[in-house]
């Protein structure tokens, strides 16, 4: 195996597949697979859980990337070879397998020789496209992701909990993740009609949108074991969390009485710095709402006390307090990316609701703190 190629096209395409190269478990999954063809290379990486595969083509828009091709894979380190190639400072790159343990890489002045082992040595890896398929626009992912991953829990007592369901019903599919705290959900129209309900891990969502560029959409293919994300020259393929997803339809409130309109910024603004004298392993505020003043409270015995008061607000309702903690409202608010946010209540010790009056697709629900 040996072949040359453009120096930036190399770098791009084993740093988009070497985010997913550590692993502590599996210690092959640490490498890179290149498969080189003689129209295109083929680099694969895996955590076990997110497969990248990411394809360079030989020639594109008239650009030759890869010559003097002779096929054949190889693994190598995804660390070193990525090191390497950051390095360099030539515009192309040789790369040559000496042997099955060896393999050669030079440009300009520099010249290295790094481990390698057979491609054989890989895990088998289902990277089939197959399953239901779903188009959607990039930008709409991306913004479903984002307005839900972070929902997802991090913890692993309940591995359900660290999913995002997708859920097709009605040309709607529904993105939801919950920690049992809060819950957030986006709403997609869809083309397809076939139903489906999916446990993707939120974790292999995130990396998933960074792989996105100038995609304008992104093809999946939803089966009962894996979900396939296809863009123009990369596929990513994530297993799924097994199990029922928590039955959260019921959860969100039907009826609201206390409605607080805020300005987006002035609100993060405000309970930001009320948070400066909350307790630091809680960063607990409190909301003091009533017809025509509302306000940010908070205190600890460590860090004194705070009150910091609204200028741009609309209120509706009989007065309400309510604590809650900062971190969660403030990601709500900021991934609706809008101007002014409308908090919903039902009542003390209620959960509530955080949403944009101008996109009804997504929702946040966060449940408050109890303090006394």
């Amino acid at each position: 195996m040996k072949f040359t190629i453009n120096r930036e096209e190399f770098l791009k395409g084993i740093m988009n597949a070497g985010r997913v190269t550590q692993n502590k478990v599996d210690p092959i999954l640490s490498n890179l697979k290149l498969d080189l063809f003689e129209d295109k290379l083929t680099i694969t990486a895996s955590n076990g859980t997110l497969t990248i595969v990411t394809s360079i083509p030989a020639i594109s828009n008239e650009k030759e990337n890869i010559r003097n091709i002779t096929e054949g894979s190889t693994l190598v380190s995804g660390r070193i070879l990525t090191e390497i190639i950051r390095r360099l400072e030539g515009n192309e790159v040789y790369f040559e397998v000496l042997d099955d343990s060896l393999a050669k890489i030079e440009s300009d002045n520099s010249s290295f020789k790094i481990g390698a082992m057979r491609s054989e040595e890989y895990r088998d890896l289902d990277l089939s496209i197959d399953g239901i398929k779903v188009e959607l626009k990039a930008s709409e992912l991306t913004d479903a992701v984002n307005q839900v991953a972070f929902c997802a829990s991090e913890k692993s007592s309940r591995p359900i909990l660290a999913a995002v369901n997708l859920e097709c019903n009605s040309q709607v599919l529904t993105f939801t993740a919950t920690d049992g705290a809060r819950l957030g959900r986006k709403e997609l129209a869809v083309t397809n009609t076939e139903m489906f309900s999916v446990n993707v891990p939120s974790k292999s969502l995130s990396e998933v949108i960074k792989t996105i560029t100038n995609e304008d959409t992104v093809n999946l293919y939803i089966s009962d074991k894996k979900v396939v994300f296809e863009f123009k020259d990369t596929i990513l393929v994530t297993t799924l969390i097994f199990g029922d997803y928590p039955n959260v339809k019921n959860i969100i409130p039907r009826n609201f009485y206390y409605f607080l309109e805020v300005n987006a910024n002035e609100f993060l603004k405000a309970i930001e710095m009320g948070a400066i004298t909350s307790n630091e392993r809680e960063n607990v505020v409190k909301v003091i709402m009533e017809e025509g003043k509302v306000s940010i409270t908070s205190k600890s015995q460590q860090n004194g006390s705070s009150d910091i008061r609204l200028d741009l607000f609309r209120y509706t309702g009989e007065r309400l307090e309510m604590s809650f903690n900062c971190d969660f409202v403030s990601t709500a608010i900021r991934s609706l990316k809008c101007q002014d946010v409308l908090i919903s209540f039902v009542g003390e010790m209620k959960p509530f609701t955080v949403t944009n009056n101008n996109d009804g697709s997504v929702i946040q629900l966060i449940t408050p703190v109890r303090t006394y």
